[in-house]
């Protein structure tokens, strides 16, 4: 058999947590590598017990570095220390996992090469699953669709598998916490690195009452991770439209003031726009969306910059009409919602990654 190595983070984990490590042994995958995440003095015998074990090892965190630090630090040292290894999978301590699910992640990453992930997805149809966790991982799901594109219905799930050509930029993945797995999903689509799919079984025991999940703070760095790809987006956006409503306003105040309100907009918006228009474009393949894309995706960007600008251009001309109000600030109005029309086709279309795929 191909070996994997198999990567437990684990915080203050359940009595029981030595009886599923050696059910793990029992498939015979590979060694067991687990982090204690600053535990303290009453588990140490606990993980001295694992430590015993045969192909099985302990490494140590002085303190709660967080879940994500535990699993780089287990990644590095697996990629220190061993070698011709497939890849690692990483499982939950907390008794969220059987061990026919960790079997069945191993049997899809074996066969896989070059950079792969590999996801245990539940499905979340146990009665015994928390509605809190429920509805976060909904709103989580639904939250990754529409800011990056990322259609899953487990976006949290901690049984992952990752070949070996992954792990090295696993590393530089930021986030200490349970933000760090999500972290993961958002470079992995930008690396157009596939998303493998295996099913797996939805458990909770005691209600999740064993999970060191911190509602507000790990809430809080989950919400943070899910409205930067927005920041970035309307970052690029206001230095475009800085660009875009300066010379708009220089050229209907000063340049073209002479003309008829109609071609006055008509011309301003269109020499404005197609100026922002470059600056928008440049930040946008590079920094929010991160394809190096080829001319297509600067075609399909320019046929989306065409209907905006038809549509601003008719909006701006008909509401400066019906309110008399002055055309800039019906201008601001106007692209600032469809600004946020922009976002999902240039998401959904314009940088859509061809080569990134998401198969059961």
């Amino acid at each position: 058999m191909e070996r994997c190595v198999l990567i437990i983070p684990a915080l203050e984990p359940r009595k029981d947590f030595g009886d599923f490590v050696d059910e793990l042994l029992q498939l015979n995958i590979g060694p067991i590598v687990v982090v204690d995440d600053g535990s303290g003095k009453k588990y140490r015998n606990q993980f001295r017990a694992i430590n015993a074990k045969e192909n099985c090892f302990v490494i140590y965190h002085e303190s709660n570095y967080g879940k994500g630090a535990a699993i780089k630090t287990g990644i590095k040292w697996s990629m220190d220390h061993f070698f011709s290894f497939k890849g690692v999978i990483t499982v939950d301590c907390d008794g969220q996992h059987l061990a026919k699910d960790v079997k069945a992640v191993y049997d899809k990453l074996i066969t896989l090469d070059d950079d792969n992930l590999v996801l245990g997805v539940r499905a979340f149809d146990s009665e015994d699953t928390p509605r809190m966790n429920l509805n976060g991982n909904r709103l989580a799901s639904k939250m990754m669709q529409m800011i990056y594109g990322i259609e899953l219905r487990d976006t949290q799930t901690g049984l992952r598998g990752f070949t070996y050509p992954s792990l090295e930029w696993l590393l530089s993945v930021g986030g200490d916490g349970y933000d760090y797995e999500l972290n993961v999903l958002i470079e992995s689509k930008k690396r157009s690195i596939n998303f493998n799919l295996v099913d797996v079984e939805t458990i909770y025991f005691r209600r999740n009452a064993d999970s060191h999940y911190r509602p507000f703070m790990d809430s809080l760095r989950i919400a943070k991770i899910m409205v930067k790809g927005l920041v970035h987006y309307f970052a690029s956006s206001l230095t475009s439209t800085g660009v875009d409503l300066i010379l708009f306003t220089l050229l209907t105040k000063f340049f073209f003031s002479h003309m008829h309100l109609s071609v006055r907009i008509m011309l301003a918006t269109i020499i404005a726009r197609v100026f922002s228009s470059i600056i928008n474009y440049s930040i946008n393949k590079r920094l929010v969306f991160s394809q190096d894309t080829s001319m297509e995706s600067m075609v399909r960007y320019y046929t989306v910059w065409g209907c905006q600008v038809c549509v601003s251009i008719l909006l701006v001309m008909t509401f400066t009409h019906l309110l008399g109000i002055d055309e800039v600030f019906i201008k601001m109005g106007v692209d600032a919602c469809l600004a946020l029309i922009s976002y999902q086709l240039q998401l959904r279309w314009v940088f859509k990654d061809p080569n990134h795929e998401i198969r059961k």
